[in-house]
C-alpha cells in the first residue's frame, strides 16, 4: 500500500495535541488503515512511530510500569490528549485588554506577559510525566491535628 501522506512529529510548543490526532485520523482515512482490533495494532504503531522522541519520552513515562505499545491506540489518544490539552487556567480570558494582548503578543513574540503562568508551565510540565513516574505524585491523607497528648 503506497502511503498518501505524511504525518510530522509532534512538537507540544507549536501544535494542539487535538488538531495533531485529527491529521493523525485524517492520514488513517487516506491511506486506509483499519481500526485496531484485538489481534491487530496497525494505528497504534504508527501513532508511536510518528509522534517523535521527545513525546514518546513523555508518553512513556505517562503509561509506566507499562509500555506505550502495551495500550490500545484509544488509551494512548486519552493520555496524550490529557497531558498535553491546552490549560485554561494559562491563557487570558477576553476582557477590555485581550486586543491590547494580542498586539503585544504579536508585536513581541518572544515576550512573555504573563511572567508567573509562563514560568509554571515552562517549569512544571517537562517534568511532571517524570515526577509520575517515580511515584512522587503519591497523595497521603493526614490525620487531624490533635492538641495535647
Amino acid at each position: 500500500m503506497a502511503s498518501l501522506g505524511k504525518i510530522d512529529e509532534f512538537d507540544p510548543k507549536n501544535t494542539n495535541i487535538d488538531h495533531y490526532l485529527d491529521r493523525l485520523e485524517q492520514y488513517f482515512v487516506a491511506d486506509e488503515v483499519e481500526a485496531d482490533s484485538s489481534t491487530w495494532h496497525r494505528r497504534r504503531a504508527i501513532l508511536i512511530s510518528v509522534i517523535g522522541g521527545k513525546a514518546h519520552d513523555v508518553l512513556a513515562d505517562l503509561c509506566s510500569p507499562a509500555s506505550p505499545s502495551c495500550k490500545s491506540y484509544a488509551e494512548l489518544k486519552a493520555i496524550l490528549k490529557k497531558h498535553f490539552a491546552r490549560r485554561d487556567w494559562l491563557s487570558p480570558k477576553d476582557t477590555v485588554f485581550t486586543p491590547s494582548y494580542k498586539r503585544k503578543t504579536a508585536m513581541f513574540p518572544n515576550l512573555p506577559l504573563n511572567f508567573s503562568a509562563w514560568l509554571l508551565h515552562a517549569t512544571l510540565a517537562p517534568i511532571c510525566p517524570r515526577l509520575y513516574k517515580i511515584g512522587l505524585f503519591v497523595v497521603f491523607e493526614a490525620e487531624p491535628f490533635k492538641k495535647g497528648c
